[in-house]
């Protein structure tokens, strides 16, 4: 999105400023034709971010879904494993979780076409805004980057909350499926474990019966806490 709006927003703005005016646009750059052009500058951009994405947002998700499937199936296999001294590995097959893994696509799919739709929709008001307040041009050229770097941070804490979410709902598939109603919270262990979070390390709750403050482990926004199956070796 950056390259779009160095490519195809940035000139217009640069080239409708007048070299005597440094102290921002006037009124004499708003004309029809610019108002028009910028317009189109910002569609123009959008649209060709936005078809970007359409066309990869499906082989990024799946390929999300893919490794944090691939991730689960280990770690519960090995807990079994330490736990029964079996391998059922080859039967955790991702078919028996077919409705949580569409689930995890889908939602996924969709909040990665929102990214940029959600970028340009602000910028077309930031700009012109800007613009009819008289700022500098490099005054906007600053805040657009500064939106820019929010934009990109919003879309990286997408993907690590919506894979932590994946992950939860597919722990929560595979161990009720094998009959594991409980399971252990366990924490990150570091210094941004919400207090929440710290005060449930450790403790065991059941699937059908989440804390109610927080959430199965993985639900808060970006939580990095894992759900470890109880195994009860009497039943």
């Amino acid at each position: 999105m950056q390259r779009l709006v160095a490519e195809d927003i940035l000139p217009v703005l640069r080239n409708a400023q007048h070299d005597d005016t440094p102290d921002g646009f006037t009124q004499d750059d708003l004309s029809d034709a610019f108002v028009e052009a910028i317009q189109a500058a910002i569609e123009r951009a959008a649209y060709k971010a936005i078809q970007a994405v359409l066309v990869r947002a499906r082989s990024w998700a799946q390929r999300m879904v893919d490794d944090v499937e691939k991730h689960n199936r280990t770690a519960l296999a090995n807990s079994i494993h330490y736990a029964f001294g079996i391998d059922i590995g080859p039967l955790l097959s991702a078919q028996n979780i077919r409705a949580p893994l569409q689930l995890a696509m889908a939602t996924n799919v969709n909040l990665i076409q929102s990214i940029p739709q959600r970028y340009f929709e602000q910028l077309h008001t930031r700009v012109l805004t800007s613009v009819t307040q008289g700022q500098r041009y490099k005054e906007l050229a600053a805040d657009i980057q500064k939106l820019t770097g929010a934009t990109e941070k919003r879309a990286r804490l997408i993907a690590r909350d919506q894979t932590a979410k994946t992950h939860s709902a597919i722990a929560q598939a595979r161990q009720t499926a094998l009959g594991i109603t409980e399971y252990e919270w366990q924490t990150s262990g570091d210094e941004r474990v919400r207090g929440s979070h710290t005060e449930h390390d450790g403790q065991k709750f059941r699937w059908d019966s989440p804390p109610t403050e927080t959430g199965h482990p993985g639900h808060d926004i970006a939580c990095r806490c894992v759900a470890l199956p109880v195994i009860d070796l009497t039943q």
